[in-house]
């Protein structure tokens, strides 16, 4: 599994999701499934924030936050949720929740590591930090001014 870190100069989640959106924008493909892993409140700012985006740039994604809501998410190429059990099988995973991911449980060909300049989230960001690379996993960081 390759892992990137995308660390934001910001504390701003407002301004990450908003750099999320162009990303997702940007690398938008039908043929390639997409997954966001966040907090409950982050997925519906982030979905919010989707279906925000004007008409001509509309991503089909779906919000899965919720056990009725887990089973329905089928060939739809953008998904944000906050369960990570069921991510198994899409090319990138977009992580912003404090956990590791495990690739003996979760399958994704790429993960991408957010991390903003808020102290929690730069405290988890070291332990992933130190798990993948550990496991030995290919890390790149990459530093973003919003």
């Amino acid at each position: 599994m390759k892992v990137e870190f995308q660390i934001f100069q910001t504390a701003s989640i407002s301004d990450v999701l908003n750099n999320i959106c162009e990303y997702i924008r940007a690398n938008y493909n039908h043929s390639k499934k997409l997954a966001v892993l966040a907090p409950q409140g982050i997925a519906k700012e982030l979905d919010n924030k989707l279906w925000q985006a004007d008409t001509e740039s509309f991503l089909p994604h779906f919000c899965a936050i919720n056990s009725k809501q887990y089973n329905s998410h089928a060939d739809i190429p953008v998904l944000i949720t906050d369960n990570m059990f069921i991510l198994s099988g899409v090319d990138e995973l977009i992580n912003l929740m404090d956990i590791v991911i495990d690739s003996s449980k979760v399958k994704v060909a790429k993960l991408t590591e957010i991390v903003y300049q808020a102290d929690k989230a730069l405290e988890s960001s070291r332990k992933k930090y130190m798990f993948y690379k550990k496991a030995g996993f290919e890390i790149k960081s990459n530093k973003i001014n919003p």
